[in-house]
């Protein structure tokens, strides 16, 4: 990654692709590294709708992702890999909570970096899930 950035600086493009020094662990004495496996997070430019009902209210994730899409890495994370997420304009998402970062560590995944929100904390933290966070 150092090589692209320095290639970017060198034709004009400063300051992209760099972490964010507000990145730190969720927890103490958390540390991991390996691959970096990166995803880069865009806004829907669609809000949600109101529910009305409990049954609306707990459904309402799956129902979206049916409508509007949702794109699957899952598939491709492999042993070791660090998954490195860029929230980018996204970040007041809650992009990663205890059930998914527990699902990707379940798949071979060593930890998660993420610029954004993160959901469930004090569950990760429980459960000791390698989360860093920060740049939110």
């Amino acid at each position: 990654m150092v090589d692209v950035v320095d290639a970017l600086d060198g034709i004009g493009y400063f300051d992209i692709g760099l972490m964010s020094e507000d990145i730190r662990p969720l927890w103490e004495g958390m540390t991991f590294g390996d691959v970096a496996f990166t995803v880069r997070c865009v806004p829907a430019n669609r809000p949600m709708w109101k529910q009305d009902t409990t049954e609306e209210l707990i459904g309402a994730h799956g129902i979206r992702f049916k409508e509007t899409g949702n794109v699957r890495y899952t598939d491709q994370i492999q042993e070791g890999h660090v998954i490195v997420t860029d929230t980018d304009s996204t970040k007041e998402v809650g992009q990663w909570g205890s059930a998914n970062a527990m699902g990707m560590i379940e798949r071979g995944a060593v930890g998660i970096i993420t610029d954004g929100y993160c959901r469930d904390t004090a569950e990760l933290k429980i459960q000791k899930t390698p989360v860093g966070i920060g740049g939110a």
